[in-house]
């Protein structure tokens, strides 16, 4: 694992040289670029190193854990720090007691994890559930539900609403939760090779790739190099143009390998 270290994200140009010269800007525009942060990350991340970071690779939008162990001073400071640089963090939540929850509590909690960041963002896992196995429609209806809601409640507050499911939900589910998120990021980890990951969103694109992303492990690539050829084959072959990175913990260990 790489130890944080300022010059290591030192944004620089090509044809500069020198120790810090180990992160290239990126200025393709052609994509946008999120990563998620665990708590444990974002309360060790210098935020120099955070704010080069976000500069340099063009990150737009950090997921920010919003669990019990992240220190509250330090997302705020996260917070600040990604503004000053132009990028959104939402909060995120990866609890499946969400689906068990009363849609009043729902409509709170998404008040309250929204007030003060950009947006909400669910990595609600309904298919890990044992009881989906033997009866999905029930915990399908309870996520439809309460997505409902929470974007009813985050576009009150003008925030956005986004969600990161499994490829393998049914693809007609995920085409209706559309109307109610600004993006649905697909999890597929694991996949290197565009084909491979083509036939994985074949069924998800048979309904277009409008509100679509996708979400990579970095670390599952040989480079940096292999990742953004995979990204740019994915653009253009599916008209895919919002990836995350999981996480960016581990991508800034994986940029300085």
């Amino acid at each position: 694992e790489v130890g944080y270290d300022d010059t290591f994200f030192t944004p620089v140009h090509s044809g500069e040289s020198g120790s810090s010269a180990k992160i290239p800007v990126r200025h393709d525009g052609d994509s946008s670029r999120g990563a998620y942060l665990w708590s444990s990350e974002a309360n060790s991340l210098p935020l120099s190193v955070l704010k080069n970071l976000l500069k340099a690779k063009g990150i737009s939008t950090i997921f920010l854990s919003a669990s019990e162990k992240l220190q509250p001073e330090r997302a705020t400071q996260i917070r600040e720090s990604a503004h000053d640089v132009g990028t959104k963090v939402v909060a995120m939540s990866g609890n499946n007691n969400w689906l068990n929850t009363s849609l009043e509590q729902i409509r709170l909690q998404t008040h309250q994890m929204t007030q003060n960041f950009d947006g909400l963002h669910l990595d609600i896992e309904p298919h890990t559930l044992p009881a989906y196995k033997s009866n999905p429609l029930p915990l399908l209806d309870s996520f439809s539900a309460l997505i409902q809601v929470a974007s009813q409640e985050a576009k009150c507050a003008g925030k956005e609403l986004s969600l990161s499911v499994h490829p393998k939900l049914p693809p007609l589910f995920v085409e209706k939760l559309k109307a109610n998120v600004d993006q649905i990021y697909i999890m597929a980890y694991g996949i290197t090779d565009p084909e491979r990951m083509l036939r994985v969103l074949s069924p998800h694109l048979s309904y277009g790739s409008t509100k679509l992303a996708l979400a990579l492990r970095p670390r599952d690539f040989a480079n940096e190099a292999a990742l953004e050829q995979f990204i740019t084959i994915i653009i253009r072959k599916t008209g895919i143009r919002c990836f995350a990175f999981h996480t960016l913990g581990e991508y800034i260990n994986f940029v300085v390998r």
